[in-house]
C-alpha cells in the first residue's frame, strides 16, 4: 500500500511538472561559468530537477 501511495505521488508531480513546463515555454539567456546559452524555462527547470535528483540520490547513497 505505501508504494501505491508513493507511485501516485510521482505521478500527480510528473502531471504537475508537464504542466507547468508547457507555460513556460519562453526563450531565456542562460549564463554559466563559462558560457552562454539561450533555452526554454520549461528546459531549464527540468535540467535543475534532474541535477537535484540525480544530487539527491547519490547523497543518499553514499551514506547507505
Amino acid at each position: 500500500m505505501k508504494g501505491l501511495v508513493f507511485f501516485l505521488c510521482i505521478i500527480v508531480l510528473l502531471v504537475l511538472a508537464v504542466a507547468v513546463g508547457s507555460q513556460n515555454d519562453a526563450v531565456i539567456s542562460v549564463n554559466y561559468l563559462i558560457a552562454k546559452t539561450e533555452m526554454t524555462i520549461a528546459s531549464l527547470i527540468a535540467i535543475a530537477v534532474g541535477l537535484g535528483v540525480v544530487v539527491g540520490v547519490l547523497a543518499v547513497l553514499s551514506s547507505w
